[in-house]
């Protein structure tokens, strides 16, 4: 990572340079006492190391003040409905409230000057991917653009090497054109925030997403997991040994999730600078048998189950589900990918609407329908399952909602569409 070489690079010289320089230990004053010497060099050294852990301390938390939420945002209606919750692990909900005040609303849906709509054009995309929701397509059709367009694939294993180089300004707002993948969701604010501090020019940032029917979501994951155990949206639960409903239950509300990621509770190798640890390791022991590695969507999963009561889970679904429009400049649907992909040309410009003339969503195969059917059946006859996924449901109903109004306004916008 960048900061390595930043931070801690200056140390180890420093360290190098009065430990292991013979010249300047000898310029320690020859008429002093033995004990004296060893002494001197001794504090040396423990000035040496305490420099080393205060370097590391300020980068841990330079970078976690870029996940810094909001304070106060809860209103009477919400804090009415809350829940106590006796868990020992009780924390404020609100510190898991997105922080989206930086991007772009929604483009269709949000009243803007011609002005402010070329800022969607000449600004920085991000594509926040829900997995098995048309996220091979899309990337497919990002790879067929210009090779101008400067493009990162966004995931839990350089998130955080991405923020520490945004800290550090070695990436900025005008560093790159696409972010695409599962963990781009906050970078906007992210590359806003630092790229403010660091005197960097100014580029607008705006998201867009597919969203897919939450059952057909869920079957689809099981059914490939099945097939792949080890990819990383999998683990640590193998698909060949639970059923559907259990698999339901694994996955829960992942849309709603990815939301609300912190990609900063993900890092269990310090478990000194993780507030959660507790809970992470009592909740995780119960998988650790199935020789899967946990992953970061499943951790962030863990700490929002333990951690938030059903009165918590409903005051943030309420906050997602009023701030849908303002948070995604493009609300597409896997089961409607040309006409996404035509909002999507129209909002950024780009080839989008070339696409879906090469690549298509498939689906279920046509003799893969009655599984899912029968799958799907069985989800919705069993209660847990269907409350594991009502908060993705609530989402997918509102996400529903825009996309019409986004195709009514196109239509008013270009008759010929």
């Amino acid at each position: 990572m960048c900061y390595n070489k930043v931070l801690i690079t200056p140390v180890s010289q420093l360290s190098k340079t009065v430990m292991s320089n013979p010249e300047q230990l000898q310029q320690i004053p020859v008429n002093l006492p033995s004990y004296l010497r060893r002494l001197f060099i001794l504090f040396i050294c423990v000035i040496s190391l305490f420099i080393l852990m205060m370097t590391k301390f300020i980068l841990v938390t330079r970078s976690n003040a870029h996940y810094g939420m909001r304070p106060n945002r809860e209103n009477a209606s919400t804090a009415s409905r809350r829940t106590p919750y006796t868990s020992q692990h009780v924390v404020d909900w609100r510190k898991f409230l997105p922080d989206i005040g930086g991007c772009l609303p929604n483009y269709f849906l949000v009243n803007q000057s011609a002005e402010e709509k070329v800022g969607y054009q000449s600004g920085v995309i991000g594509f926040q991917h829900l997995n098995k929701a048309g996220g091979t397509t899309v990337r497919k059709c990002l790879k067929s653009f210009p090779a101008s367009v400067r493009e990162i694939l966004v995931s839990d294993m350089n998130r955080m090497e991405l923020e520490a180089h945004a800290a550090f300004g070695t990436l900025t707002i005008n560093s790159v054109d696409i972010f695409h993948g599962d963990y781009v969701f906050g970078l906007c604010e992210t590359l806003l925030r630092t790229s403010t501090i660091n005197g960097t020019r100014m580029r607008p940032c705006s998201y867009f997403t597919l969203l897919r029917d939450p059952y057909e979501r869920v079957i689809s994951s099981y059914l490939f997991c099945k097939g792949y155990p080890i990819d990383r949206t999998c683990g640590p639960f193998s698909a060949r040994k639970h059923s559907i409903e259990e698999w339901a239950l694994r996955q829960g509300s992942y849309f709603f999730y990815q939301l609300l990621q912190k990609p900063r509770y993900c890092r269990m190798g310090d478990r000194s600078t993780n507030e959660f640890s507790t809970v992470l390791a009592d909740s995780l022991r119960a998988s650790s048998h199935s020789g899967l590695p946990n992953q970061c969507w499943f951790l962030e999963k863990t700490i929002l189950e333990n951690l938030l009561s059903p009165g918590d889970r409903e005051a943030l679904l309420d906050f997602l589900l009023v701030n849908l429009k303002n948070t995604f400049s493009v609300i597409g649907l896997t089961d409607k990918i040309e006409q996404t992909f035509s909002l999507l040309h129209k909002v950024y410009g780009l080839p989008f609407d070339k696409c879906f003339t090469r690549v298509r969503n498939a689906g279920p195969k046509s003799k893969s329908i009655s599984l899912y059917d029968s799958l799907r059946k069985r989800l919705l006859q069993n209660a847990t399952a269907v409350n594991a996924l009502k908060e993705d449901l609530a989402l997918y109903n509102e996400g529903l909602r825009i996309f019409e109004l986004e195709m009514k306004a196109m239509n008013r916008s270009d008759p010929w569409f």
